[in-house]
């Protein structure tokens, strides 16, 4: 059984994502996650401005053509051409996000960047200082936070106390350095698993949930396994903890696991939420695989998340509206403290 939500818990479409005013918006990349945000952008019926392209490869060429919009190779000869841009997205390769971003904080425009920002959470913090005024306008770009089941979570969890959590998280790190090369080895935590610790983030916030505080334990010294983690939780009066492996180059799926009082969720593979109501923690794992259980997918027309996050960035930047899903610096810094904990 499949159903779409979103706040209020009612089916989704296009046409309830509608925004009247036109915003030119200019692209930084040319790969596939660059057409990924045409597509969106377009079905907002605002315009493409400009694609920067650094290579100047036949992709951009490509796209330029297709969409019909002026291609430029460098970020000076398209703010200097194109004066008329509204909003800016970055989404070029892993190892040019960081000085990208430096360039274009100075701008004072608002910027999404696509993730991940491969450095550390100290050179974070260090742009962090240096740029305060203009990053009320900057949002990371990390889509799964605007799942179509992210409320209906929260509402379960609300309506059942949880009693623990866990994460357990099957990197490939052999592939990921075969795919983009050694020079990625220093930054694997920040490129893969920054992802998941954004969404757990940002699911605590919205229940209300601390981090009182954090440990790392071992659980083996094979090379089977690589950390655990502790994070320590508090609700209220109520104080439980998240637990979250780290399994690296083992082909399996990363989950998100929460055991309710009543029930139990499953985030696995990332794009479909699992309630099995049935399930109680002092009976057997097994039960949870029961028939009494819903389903809840992501709609997939645009790549998951992706379009809901442009409405929300559009929104804040342009209508002033709050923002409770966006992942701002601070929540960036946060996630990385914690990924540094995995290393």
């Amino acid at each position: 059984m499949q159903k779409m939500l979103l706040q209020t818990g009612r089916l989704i479409s296009p046409s309830n994502l509608k925004i009247k005013k036109k915003i030119c918006i200019g692209i930084i990349g040319s790969g596939k996650m660059a057409e990924h945000y045409i597509n969106v952008i377009r079905s907002f019926d605002h315009k493409i401005g400009a694609i920067v392209s650094l290579s100047n490869n036949k992709n951009a060429l490509k796209l330029s053509k297709k969409y019909k919009t002026n291609l430029y190779t460098s970020y000076q000869e398209a703010i200097l051409n194109k004066k008329n841009i509204d909003a800016w997205i970055i989404c070029v390769r892993w190892n040019e996000i960081y000085s990208c971003l430096k360039y274009f904080m100075k701008l004072n425009q608002p910027l999404l960047v696509e993730k991940s920002i491969t450095i550390d959470s100290k050179s974070l913090i260090s742009l962090y200082k240096l740029n305060k005024k203009n990053l009320s306008k900057i949002s990371f770009a990390y889509n799964r936070n605007y799942y179509d089941y992210i409320f209906k979570l929260v509402k379960i969890i609300n309506s059942s106390n949880p009693i623990y959590l866990e994460g357990k998280f099957f990197d490939p790190y052999k592939k990921i350095i075969k795919d983009k090369g050694k020079e990625i080895s220093l930054y694997l935590p920040y490129y893969i698993t920054s992802h998941w610790i954004v969404l757990i983030l940002k699911i605590l916030k919205l229940l209300g949930i601390k981090i009182t505080s954090i440990s790392k334990e071992n659980i083996s010294n094979t090379e089977s396994y690589s950390k655990l983690i502790k994070l320590n939780l508090k609700s209220g009066k109520k104080i439980f903890f998240m637990k979250i492996f780290n399994f690296p180059n083992i082909p399996k799926n990363h989950s998100i696991e929460i055991y309710l009082k009543k029930g139990y969720l499953q985030i696995s593979p990332i794009e479909k939420l699992v309630h099995n109501k049935s399930f109680r923690i002092n009976k057997s794992i097994k039960n949870k695989y029961s028939p009494n259980f819903q389903v809840y997918e992501v709609s997939n027309k645009f790549k998951p998340g992706l379009r809901f996050m442009y409405y929300d960035f559009i929104k804040k930047n342009f209508y002033g509206e709050k923002t409770i899903l966006e992942t701002n610096i601070k929540d960036l810094i946060n996630a990385y403290k914690i990924c540094e904990n995995l290393i």
